[in-house]
């Protein structure tokens, strides 16, 4: 089918509910375009800015934390927010909060990085990780917590962090691949969670910074 859609201002092909289709679309947004997201023939658009106290300063404290972890292990490459990763068998290409690929992963060639175009920079991941991490916001509640369970596990993640702090207590889940299906972690001694994937244990904290925001951090122990 030719022709173009156009939704508040923004031009996509008429048959965006094809993977292929939607992916060349991608790869003509700029930096600074809405976050997109695709599940089994389904688009998703975010449109509205993050929230601050919820959102974006978790996904930072988080990121910040994981990114020097990653490097201090050896074990992989941490990306942080604004990634984009493919999987063609689970009808799955989106943008996570951030997410973890082993060497060992990209060297069996289970994930590869691709190109915009030939000769330039790589955009996109495809295939899987082996850490994914979201953080839930008002808008993406569906999305995070049913379709992502899904799709993240059926795309072979070995491990799902959704993360959720719109209410007073933080609601943090490591959810582990067991036979094709996600699992809870259940927390030990102190509440920490344990990570087969990290070989770590976290746990998620909570601080009112003085300009009266909160201020979170990512706590690790081996």
């Amino acid at each position: 089918m030719s022709g173009t859609l156009t939704i508040d201002g923004l031009v996509m092909p008429a048959d965006i509910s094809r993977l292929e289709t939607f992916r060349a679309w991608v790869r003509t947004l700029g930096e600074n375009a809405p976050r997109v997201h695709f599940s089994n023939g389904s688009v998703w658009i975010e449109m509205s800015p993050q929230n601050y106290q919820t959102h974006l300063i978790m996904v930072d404290a988080i990121n910040a934390q994981l990114q020097v972890l990653s490097r201090d292990l050896g074990t992989g490459k941490y990306f942080g927010d604004g990634g984009w990763l493919t999987n063609d068998s689970a009808g799955l290409s989106t943008e996570p909060d951030g997410f973890l690929v082993l060497w060992e992963t990209l060297r069996s060639s289970e994930a590869r990085l691709v190109p915009r175009a030939e000769g330039e920079g790589s955009i996109e991941l495809v295939g899987r990780g082996d850490m994914v991490l979201e953080v839930v916001s008002d808008s993406s509640v569906h999305k995070d917590t049913v379709e992502l369970i899904r799709d993240y596990a059926a795309a072979g993640f070995r491990e799902y962090w959704l993360v959720d702090a719109r209410e007073e207590k933080i609601a943090f889940r490591i959810l582990a691949l067991r036979d094709g299906e996600y699992e809870d972690v259940s927390p030990v001694a102190g509440g920490w969670l344990p990570s087969a994937v990290w070989g770590r244990r976290f746990k998620l904290v909570r601080e009112i910074d003085p300009a009266g925001l909160p201020s979170y951090d990512l706590l690790v122990e081996s």
